[in-house]
């Protein structure tokens, strides 16, 4: 009996568990540089994204510009219902009111998809724009632009394709799992 519930409770944990991967490179900026993420369409006369140690929502580095450009990822396509989120963080450090952001989804049959959110506030800010997607589509490419009224920072973004396998467990899962399996051990020895 104590080998199934421990059989039981390991079968739950892998099967409840969806391991995506995100498929964005350096979404933190954690490298210390911009690349793979590319400026692109620049409506500011010149101004440019980089990366800044000045703030971030987590780890050291965001990504910064004064003005209204684009900072874009391209990656292989992938189709809209194997994305399980999209997000981002981002922020307007000297704007107290808040301001708007545009959303710029990229998909292979060269259509493009722009959305837009708003800070409100000038701390850090979490957006979910899965919804946003187009459904039927394969995505090719994120990106979100500045404003040209307020410096803008962005941070943490995720394009999770939850086919992927490649996120590493939160460590209570391991533990959890640990557990199933120490119940069977138990099992197993109690029997021999």
């Amino acid at each position: 009996m104590t080998t199934r519930i421990g059989l039981a409770l390991a079968t739950l944990l892998l099967a409840g568990q969806a391991f995506g991967a995100n498929i964005l490179l350096n979404p933190g900026f954690e490298s210390g540089s911009l690349p793979p993420w590319a400026n692109d369409n620049d409506f500011c006369g010149g101004c440019v994204w980089d990366v800044t140690s000045a703030d971030s929502q987590e780890g050291t580095n965001s990504a910064e510009v004064a003005g209204n450009r684009l900072i874009f990822q391209s990656f292989a396509p992938i189709s809209v219902a194997l994305i399980s989120e999209v997000s981002f963080w981002a922020r307007h450090p000297n704007n107290g009111s808040g301001a708007a952001m545009a959303i710029l989804f990229r998909y292979d049959d060269s259509s493009e998809n722009e959305e837009m959110v708003s800070t409100t506030g000038s701390g850090w800010q979490f957006f979910d724009v899965t919804a946003m997607l187009e459904a039927g589509k394969n995505l090719v490419g994120f990106g979100v632009y500045g404003n040209s009224g307020a410096l803008a920072r962005f941070d943490n973004a995720l394009v999770d394709d939850q086919q992927g396998g490649g996120q590493v467990p939160e460590p209570a899962t391991y533990a959890l799992l640990g557990a199933g399996l120490a119940v069977l051990a138990a099992g197993r020895r109690s029997r021999g």
